[in-house]
C-alpha cells in the first residue's frame, strides 16, 4: 500500500460540486478536514460574488469549496509545482470556467509584493501556512490586500500562539475544531 492510498482525499462538502473527492499532493499538503471546512463556511454564510484568495493552497480544497458555493473568482497560490499541478487537475475535473480562477506558482512573499504593487484587493483571504513556518508569515502585510470589509481566515494549530502579532488586523471570531483553530480577522479602521 502506497502513501497515496493512505491519504483521505478531501471532498467538497456543499454547493455545486458537493461530494466530489479532490486529489492531493501527498508529501506537501495537510488536507483540511470536512469538519473544519464546514465550520468555516457555516460562519461565512454567503460568499456569492466574492473575490477570494487561497494562500498556501495545497490541493485547492478551500478555494474550490468557495467556488462551489458561488464565489465569483478564486486565486490559488502555492510555491510547489506538485501542488499547482494537483490544483489544476482538480479544477479541470470539475470543468470550472476559466474566468472563475487563477492559479499562481509563486512564493508567498513574491506573490504579496506583486499583488501590493498591482493594488489587488480580495473580499475573502484564506491562509493555511505550514505550521513550521507560521511565525515567519508577514500577516500585517496581508492587510495591504484588504479593505475594511475583507475577511481573512487563518488556520493554526490549536494551542499554538506563535504566529506573531497582527497590529493592523482585529479578531472577529475564533473557533477551535480539534487540532485546528480558525481565526477570523478584519482590517482595523484607519484613524
Amino acid at each position: 500500500m502506497s502513501r497515496q492510498d493512505l491519504i483521505i482525499k478531501p471532498r467538497i462538502i456543499s454547493g455545486e460540486f458537493k461530494g466530489t473527492r479532490l486529489d492531493v499532493a501527498v508529501d506537501i499538503t495537510r488536507p483540511i478536514t470536512d469538519r473544519v471546512k464546514k465550520t468555516m463556511f457555516d460562519i461565512l454564510v454567503d460568499i456569492t460574488y466574492l473575490e477570494c484568495l487561497d494562500l498556501f493552497a495545497g490541493s485547492g480544497s478551500i478555494g474550490i469549496e468557495a467556488l462551489s458555493n458561488g464565489a465569483k473568482k478564486v486565486t490559488f497560490v502555492d510555491k510547489s509545482s506538485d501542488a499547482i499541478k494537483v490544483i489544476k487537475e482538480n479544477i479541470n475535473k470539475l470543468e470550472i470556467e476559466v474566468e472563475r480562477f487563477n492559479v499562481i506558482k509563486l512564493d508567498y512573499n513574491a506573490f504579496l509584493n506583486a499583488s501590493i504593487q498591482n493594488k489587488e484587493r480580495f473580499d475573502l483571504i484564506f491562509i493555511d501556512p505550514p505550521f513550521k513556518n507560521i511565525n515567519r508569515i508577514k500577516y500585517d502585510v496581508l492587510s495591504e490586500l484588504m479593505d475594511t470589509k475583507t475577511i481573512l481566515i487563518l488556520k493554526v494549530e490549536t494551542g499554538k500562539n506563535d504566529y506573531g502579532t497582527l497590529e493592523k488586523l482585529a479578531i472577529l471570531d475564533t473557533r477551535k475544531i480539534g487540532k485546528n483553530t480558525l481565526i477570523f480577522y478584519k482590517k482595523k479602521e484607519s484613524k
